[in-house]
């Protein structure tokens, strides 16, 4: 399995009320719905205040890089994508996970498996 995580900080000027962030916004919680290759997507605006905080992330979960490159390479993602670079600046990690079936229930990864979207 892969977990995809991905931290939006917003340009300067820019707020979740901006009209092109908020469009951003809306495209993104529909990932999951429109690109088959996410297993469970979750997406929301930081409530944490602090210095060093991005304004939104996003954590997803894939089966295998076969699937990080078909939801990498799907056009809705890339749509959004192209959403989010004309509004901030984002920062991207994918990482390995233990796979072994289904995940420990006391995990993040059962939880994320439960989510199956937004």
């Amino acid at each position: 399995m892969i977990l995809h995580l991905v931290l939006f900080a917003l340009d300067k000027g820019l707020t979740a009320e901006t009209a092109e962030v908020g469009s951003a916004v809306a495209a993104t919680h529909r990932l999951r719905a429109e690109v088959p290759a996410l297993r469970a997507w979750h997406f929301g605006q930081n409530f944490a205040v602090r210095r060093t905080a991005y304004d939104f992330a996003g954590i997803g979960l894939l089966d295998d890089e076969a699937a990080l490159a078909a939801y990498l390479a799907d056009p809705f993602h890339g749509s959004v994508s192209r959403m989010w670079d004309r509004v901030s600046r984002r920062v991207t990690a994918d990482l390995h996970v233990p796979d072994g079936g289904r995940p420990d229930p006391d995990g993040l990864l059962y939880h994320l498996d439960l989510i199956k979207g937004d």
